[in-house]
């Protein structure tokens, strides 16, 4: 089985996995057939690219983006990137050399997890690019306002850098229809377990 969950930047889509690990290493599901869980975060294996010699190679065959001041010596730099990443040439072009690397990832990930394994993918991406298929995808929604107020407690983002990411995702109407789930973030704890009883494992 595989899950894919979506949202947006501080939708609370970790938390919403971890509470799916949680009604899954609880279920009959596992406990009968001993399935494994395994959760793979798409910003973080991006992010590992950054460490390795192999993607500043891959990245500059493509001449554009040999004159951009975006590498450490042998790799890239995040703190360069993000100096570029307001740009929407640059983010395109940038985001389908990576997301076609982690979806490569992800798909390998999953066929050695093997056939008795649970899944779960934490992406800002709907389902059109993936290259491996899901049985069950959530989109997590969550308010700007809170959004915004859980970013600049936890990770002290300023309203102007918030609304500057925020600006560059897809609008809400073409993603979430391509998900199989909604579910509402933005409530109490009671709401929450009410939404996520929505997912039927």
């Amino acid at each position: 089985m595989t899950i894919l969950v979506c949202g947006y930047i501080g939708s609370g889509k970790s938390t919403v996995i971890e509470q799916i690990v949680n009604k899954l290493n609880n279920s009959a599901l596992i406990k009968n057939t001993k399935a494994r869980v395994f959760v793979f975060n798409c910003d973080e294996i991006a992010k590992s690219l950054y460490t390795e010699k192999r993607f500043k190679k891959l990245l500059v065959r493509d001449s554009y983006f040999k004159t951009k001041d975006i590498f450490d010596g042998d790799y890239v730099s995040q703190d360069r990137i993000m100096e570029y990443f307001f740009n929407s040439d640059f983010r395109h072009r940038f985001e389908q050399i990576v997301h076609d690397i982690v979806f490569e990832y992800i798909k390998y990930g999953i066929k050695a997890n093997g056939l008795n394994s649970i899944n779960i993918i934490e992406t800002a991406l709907p389902s059109y690019k993936i290259c491996f298929d899901v049985d069950l995808s959530v989109w997590v929604w969550r308010d700007y306002d809170l959004r915004y107020g859980i970013l600049r407690t936890t990770r002290n983002y300023s309203l102007d850098k918030f609304e500057r990411i925020n600006s560059i995702q897809e609008p809400y109407e073409k993603r979430y229809r391509k998900c199989d789930i909604i579910l509402e973030n933005n409530g109490s704890k009671e709401d929450f377990k009410k939404c996520l009883d929505m997912i039927k494992i």
